[in-house]
């Protein structure tokens, strides 16, 4: 693996913990997911525009996968939002990140293709780390924490909304998928936000937040080309392998940025997720 690929995949971890932490610091998480995928969805559309007059075709499958990947990451960023108004950023986004390869490696055995033996051993690591992260916790009513339980689902989501990615890239090209998926998303995220928020607070929270969403926007978007470009250039095994940092970014923007308590013992768990995302990047097939 290239110096350049190892570089844009630590970039891109830090750009998707960064706007994490802007979701979880902010007050109104609605209306910031929401405005956060308008403009993720405007800065998108040079790019895909550009592809399409390039000649990029959208095959007639793609409109049915992104409706569904779109529904799905509706789900996802209510989820999220859900999640950090009642947990640290230090828990809730190691715990997702983490859960996200454990759901996949589960579904994949639901469907009959059954994880080897690097496989298990990543997913029973990951378990343990959240499980540890939790407070190790020996009653199942102590495990059902709010943020725990979202994040969670917020795990299960991620790997739902990318295997429907995955089978709709193969009749439309990134710019341009991405470009629709967030547009998508971002009309439902919205249209939820406008009932429950109303327009008066949904236009009024963009007042003075203006530049630091369109910049947690650069981020979001920035943080899915940088990986995409590479999976151009590295094994996508060592790229989701080494992907899997952005839970150690976590905790330490959690606890050296955001003063979150203690920091040092989930930065331990979140090693301990790292090394099981390992085990199921490279060995987990």
């Amino acid at each position: 693996m290239s110096p350049l690929a190892v570089g844009l995949v630590l970039a891109s971890a830090l750009l998707h913990t960064v706007w994490n932490a802007g979701l979880k610091i902010t007050g109104d998480k609605r209306c910031f997911n929401a405005w956060l995928l308008i403009l993720t969805s405007v800065v998108a559309t040079g790019p895909a525009l550009y592809a399409l007059a390039r000649g990029a075709h959208i095959g007639p499958a793609t409109w049915r996968l992104v409706l569904v990947s779109s529904l799905l990451q509706w789900a996802y960023y209510e989820l999220l939002a859900f999640s950090y108004a009642r947990a640290d950023l230090s828990i809730v986004y190691p715990v997702s990140r983490a859960s996200s390869p454990v759901a996949a490696t589960l579904l994949a055995a639901a469907l009959g293709e059954w994880p080897t033996w690097g496989g298990a051993q990543g997913t029973a690591a990951i378990v343990v780390g959240v499980w540890l992260m939790s407070g190790a916790p020996t009653r199942w009513r102590e495990l059902r924490q709010p943020g725990i339980v979202g994040a969670l689902g917020v795990g299960v989501l991620t790997a739902l909304y990318m295997a429907v990615d995955r089978e709709a890239l193969r009749s439309c090209p990134v710019l341009v998928y991405y470009w629709l998926e967030a547009a998508l998303a971002g009309l439902w995220v919205t249209l939820a936000t406008w009932r429950l928020r109303g327009a008066v607070a949904l236009g009024l929270y963009l007042r003075g937040r203006a530049a630091k969403v369109l910049t947690a926007a650069a981020g979001c978007y920035g943080a899915y080309i940088l990986v995409l470009t590479a999976l151009t250039m590295a094994p996508s095994m060592y790229v989701v392998a080494l992907r899997g940092t952005a839970v150690l970014w976590s905790v330490l923007v959690g606890g050296l940025a955001l003063r979150e308590e203690a920091w040092r013992r989930r930065l331990l768990c979140s090693v301990l997720m790292v090394g099981g995302i390992v085990l199921i990047a490279v060995y987990g097939r």
